[in-house]
């Protein structure tokens, strides 16, 4: 006799008792990537944009920057990438979610003192 040890055995059991319920599309969000591959590299790009802009901080200076701040622990190892050129276009500054997830929590400590507190002051606080 042939038994299966892998696959679908049985239809959902959510699908059945759930109107609207999908297996493949009824999941809950998945914070982690919606947010730190969505919209955090997003409102980024908008922020670099701006501060180069205002000509607070170069695109080089920038890079630098996050390059060279030392990174410890586990963001070592997910430490952010250089933002691209063409971020401002793109209107994202890519990356995954571990790395945006460390330079949105470290950049006020990575580009903070290049930042004037007048006019800007409410993007630290």
């Amino acid at each position: 006799m042939l038994t299966h040890s892998h696959g679908v055995k049985k239809q959902c059991a959510l699908t059945g008792k759930l109107k609207h319920f999908h297996f493949v599309s009824g999941y809950p969000p998945d914070v982690i990537h919606d947010l730190f591959e969505g919209i955090v590299p997003y409102e980024l790009a908008l922020c670099f944009d701006l501060f180069i802009r205002k000509k607070n901080i170069t695109l080089t200076e920038l890079n630098i920057s996050i390059k060279r701040f030392p990174y410890k622990w586990t963001d070592k190892s997910n430490s952010p990438h250089s933002v691209p050129l063409n971020f401002a276009s793109r209107r994202n500054i890519g990356g995954n979610a571990h790395e945006n997830w460390a330079l949105l929590r470290l950049l006020p400590f990575i580009i903070g003192l290049k930042i004037p507190v007048n006019g800007l002051k409410r993007h630290w606080t």
